[in-house]
């Protein structure tokens, strides 16, 4: 039956948009405070990293990928910057998926897009071969498997 039935499209306000936009706008700007740096690599991939305050530091990078959520990484910080990333000396990385975020300029990224991105994220500071502790949300899980 769904795909006889008449679709009755309901859309969004412009106004849900810019609320979501002004909260990604916020926190990019908490992040840099924090001492995040944001990098987007050659696939368009975006991430935000903390390096360790001390570089012989045992603990593993972290690596977080969000669900899906309006303002995608946003408003995980909560849970992430006071739950599991709370040591100074690990280096953490959190990457955005604008196409689960409630974006509207975004190109959603392939599988190989995706993991060709993090590798040359975690190559440009020199992590690529070490070990990682990953961390995934709901749809944020998808990529990490």
């Amino acid at each position: 039956c769904m795909t006889l039935e008449s679709v009755n499209a309901i859309h969004r306000p412009l106004l849900v948009y810019m609320i979501v936009y002004g909260m990604k706008i916020l926190g990019g700007l908490f992040l840099r405070i924090i001492g995040f740096r944001r990098c987007v690599t050659k696939t368009g991939l975006v991430a935000w990293y903390r390096p360790a305050k001390d570089t012989k530091s045992p603990l593993l990078p972290l690596l977080f990928f969000h669900g899906i959520a309006p303002g995608g990484l946003m408003l995980y910080l909560p849970m992430v910057l006071y739950g599991f990333a709370t040591e100074k000396d690990r280096p953490v990385f959190l990457f955005e998926n604008r196409s689960i975020s409630c974006a509207l300029d975004f190109v959603p990224l392939t599988e190989d897009q995706t993991v060709e991105g993090v590798v040359m994220t975690l190559d440009r500071f020199a992590l690529v071969n070490s070990q990682l502790s990953l961390v995934g949300h709901s749809f944020g899980s998808c990529p990490i498997t």
